[in-house]
């Protein structure tokens, strides 16, 4: 009989545990270099992120995205360092072979001939043909890379904040409709991170809302993706603080619910007003106001996004909201 009790006490530990995994993995979009687009599940709880100043773990529900860096190769440097010296000869063919063998490196090696190129050992051919830049250039194209790729990986903090490091992980499963994947990292361009909500329990996410960007007249990143992923006929509760002076009304000050002074009790939750905090539901939803106390069924399914109303934007407004989000 104790033995039974145990092995039920183990299968239902199991079940809880595989629950808490399934419960902590949230959505993401995996976007390749080569432009492929993914999206399913992953379980990550925190980024461990190397940066400059020591290592920090952010919790991943706090993390819109990922601008994956390329992880520098220079194990090969001397070698490419030397086919790179070739490309200043004098003869045309010479270049051509170095520039040929040059066009197979991996991408993590493309920082070597960077680094040669904008250092003093390197000089550009008389005619230009077979050149260092242009080799340079090619290979962008050649490995899907942009111009300007870094070594560090720049995480976007909820949507505001922004910070550089090296997160370092060698690749990424993500769960699909189609099966599980493990992606290389080398492979990535950008991690986009949906928050999903539990159905079980409460979650809550707290943002600060600045006027000076995210006004909803803004045509550049007005609304706030709030990086949660709301269902039809959840339960979402909003709660909002804090004062706002918007330049683009004469320096006039207001609240989540309006005009500084606008009592909840006289909120219309249909039509917004001026400085009232507003959300939606995707990229083209409607804005429904929010004010500062907010209680709700959504009506349907999608991102949640976050703004203050304005139809004119002005980036000398001053101020912010404390934007407290409960999805249940």
């Amino acid at each position: 009989m104790k033995k039974i009790v145990t092995i039920i006490t183990i299968v239902l530990f199991s079940a809880n545990l595989f629950a808490q995994i399934n419960k902590n993995e949230v959505q993401a979009k995996i976007t390749l270099r080569d432009g492929s687009i993914y999206n399913g599940s992953i379980n990550i709880k925190n980024i461990d992120l190397q940066t400059d100043y020591g290592k920090l773990s952010i919790p991943i529900k706090n993390v819109s995205s990922i601008g994956v860096g390329l992880t520098p190769d220079r194990s090969n440097k001397i070698k490419l360092e030397n086919l790179a010296t070739q490309l200043s000869n004098e003869i045309e063919e010479t270049r051509k072979i170095a520039y040929d063998e040059l066009l197979k490196i991996k991408a993590g090696e493309i920082f070597v001939l960077t680094d040669y190129l904008y250092s003093d050992k390197y000089t550009p051919p008389i005619d230009n043909s077979y050149s260092l830049d242009q080799l340079v250039s090619e290979l962008n194209t050649l490995l899907n890379l942009n111009d300007n790729v870094g070594e560090k990986d720049i995480i976007s903090i909820d949507g505001e904040y922004t910070m550089g490091g090296v997160f370092t992980f060698p690749s990424v499963e993500i769960k699909t409709e189609f099966g599980a994947l493990t992606i290389p990292k080398d492979k990535m361009s950008k991690i986009e991170i949906t928050y999903v909500p539990s159905t079980g329990g409460e979650s809550a996410k707290i943002i600060n809302l600045p006027s000076s960007k995210y006004i909803s007249g803004n045509p550049n990143g007005g609304w706030y993706r709030t990086g949660i992923n709301v269902k039809k006929g959840q339960r979402i509760t909003i709660t909002a603080t804090g004062e706002v002076t918007l330049a683009s009304l004469s320096n006039a000050k207001y609240s989540p619910n309006g005009a500084a002074g606008t009592l909840e009790s006289t909120v219309n939750n249909t039509y917004p007003t001026y400085g009232q905090l507003v959300y939606k539901i995707g990229e083209i939803g409607t804005a429904v106001t929010a004010g500062a106390k907010f209680n709700g069924t959504m009506t349907e399914s999608g991102m949640l996004y976050i703004s203050i109303y304005e139809t004119v934007y002005n980036a000398a407004n001053t101020g912010s909201y404390n934007v407290n989000i409960k999805a249940n």
